[in-house]
């Protein structure tokens, strides 16, 4: 396939994603299977999914993107190790390396078995029928591979290989005291959309001394939707009982925790905080934990590199980098 004719085929995969709402009786079913497998998996989750893939579908991004790989080698077989941490997980990855024009061996996740093989069928239809091979157990030969780290003995093994491998991470926010409520409401998406689960969600917020952190809190409460969700809940009881028990100060608001503690991720159902009186405070503890944050979320750039309140759960462009700098350099 040239170039032109990779992007006419996602152009035709985009326009099939935005049939996927509420009224895609298909869509509805697909998605109902899918939380009873995978119970984190609600229907609003998927359609946020949806939205960041569309995001990079987009004519802003996708020229872009296609632009930087038109002249890629197109004779490799790269496999991706998807990694069903949210709906779809590893399907923007798969994009990429069919608009570089290498052919993909996608092993589909255990956790995201049914929403993943839908796209990859779709992609396959829109004109990739021979550039992707699906497989939900063992990877047959390959040239390249694209995981997320798991282990030292999966590490060594993909070491033989050219790999990319992301490493575990996290989201951190800094508030500078004079946030509005719209702006601390922002700060909620970016914690409890994809139920904190995802590498871009904030589990650490660093907040002035003076800053009243039952403000926070309050905010919080348009996200009180997630007490009807067993998992997530039975998430909160088990923490709150630990620091209960413990005696861990905290705050609580009936379904989230707030904890004063210099970890970086913070279990489920809790946020992690530390107070600060200056930003070199907080531009050394990023440095020490580099390679461990994800996104750095924050109003009027008050740190390098960060993106705004409430922007942290979509995807971006430089989320793509690493993915496009690997497919331009096999």
């Amino acid at each position: 396939m040239t170039i032109e004719q990779r992007i006419s085929a996602l152009a035709s995969f985009n326009t099939y994603l935005q049939q996927l709402n509420e009224t895609n009786a298909d869509f509805v079913s697909w998605t109902t299977r899918a939380e009873r497998q995978n119970p984190w998996f609600t229907y609003n989750y998927c359609q946020l999914a949806i939205t960041n893939i569309q995001t990079v579908l987009s004519d802003e991004i996708l020229p872009v993107i296609a632009k930087e790989l038109a002249f890629c080698k197109t004779d490799k077989e790269i496999a991706l190790v998807m990694g069903g941490k949210f709906p779809f997980d590893g399907i923007i990855n798969a994009i990429c390396i069919l608009l570089s024009g290498n052919k993909l061996i996608a092993r589909i996740s255990p956790k995201d078995k049914i929403l993943s093989l839908l796209l990859l069928k779709k992609l396959q239809k829109c004109g990739f029928q021979n550039e992707i091979t699906i497989t939900d157990s063992f990877i047959p030969k390959f040239d390249a591979i694209i995981a997320d780290e798991e282990n030292n003995t999966f590490s060594k093994y993909v070491s033989k290989f050219p790999h990319l491998l992301y490493p575990k991470q996290t989201s951190i926010a800094i508030l500078h005291g004079n946030e509005s409520t719209e702006d601390l409401q922002n700060l909620a998406k970016d914690i409890f959309l994809f139920w904190g689960q995802e590498s871009r969600s904030v589990t650490k917020i660093f907040i002035p001394f003076d800053f009243p952190k039952e403000t926070i809190m309050e905010t919080f409460e348009s996200f009180q939707n997630v007490t009807m969700h067993n998992k997530y809940m039975n998430n909160y009881e088990y923490n709150k009982s630990v620091y209960l028990v413990a005696q861990k100060p905290h705050l609580d608001n009936g379904f989230v925790l707030l904890k004063e503690d210099d970890g970086l991720k913070s279990p489920l159902s809790v946020v992690f905080y530390e107070n600060y009186s200056d930003i070199s405070q907080i531009e050394l503890y990023i440095k020490q934990n580099k390679q461990s944050i994800r996104s750095i979320v924050c109003n009027n750039n008050l740190i390098s590199d960060s993106i705004p309140l409430g922007e942290a759960y979509k995807i971006q462009l430089t989320d793509i980098e690493n993915s496009v700098q690997f497919l331009k350099n096999l």
